[in-house]
């Protein structure tokens, strides 16, 4: 059976929001360091802090034609037969899910489902990551019911029925 996990995240990866002039959204967002992208912290609520200059800036994100933030930055890619840094799309909530959410199925669980079908909401406590046959069984049921209670979708995310007809394709 699956339950919702968080990661467990080290204080050394957490950023000291008291050097900085950026205002947390709540009391338990955090900012923790990307070892992909250069000099940039992502919080739980998907917004992103890059050091520059010797300060640190709150980006602005944009929106795709889908809804879903994205930032670009640069990230850390092998290339040539070495390292380097190139502009890419940092994609918020695949961000969040993959630094705040364990996701037991990494190959399958592409989708992701927010809270209330608000994709502007990376809030790290309203994204479930879920295969596609569990992704439109949810989005049918939120239509329909206008439900998508956490114990709905733990449901879904556990029944068997939902799982054999992905794997059996």
């Amino acid at each position: 059976m699956i339950e919702r996990q968080y990661k467990d995240i080290r204080p050394e990866q957490i950023l000291d929001l008291s050097n900085t002039d950026i205002i947390p959204l709540g009391t338990d967002e955090i900012f923790v360091k990307s070892m992909d992208c250069k000099d940039i912290w992502l919080s739980n609520y998907g917004r992103v802090i890059r050091y520059s200059n010797g300060k640190y800036n709150l980006l602005q994100g944009s929106y795709d034609s889908n809804g879903t933030l994205l930032y670009m930055l640069k990230k850390n890619v092998f290339f040539d037969s070495k390292w380097i840094y190139k502009k890419d799309y940092l994609f918020a909530a695949k961000a969040v899910v993959e630094k705040f959410i364990v996701n037991p199925d990494k190959v399958n669980n592409v989708y992701i489902w927010h809270g209330e079908n608000d994709k502007q909401d990376c809030y790290y406590r309203n994204l479930y990551p879920l295969n596609q046959k569990q992704y439109m069984v949810v989005r049918k049921h939120f239509k329909k019911t206008g439900d998508d209670l956490e114990e709905f979708i733990i449901k879904v995310m556990n029944d068997i029925r939902i799982l054999y007809k992905v794997y059996e394709q």
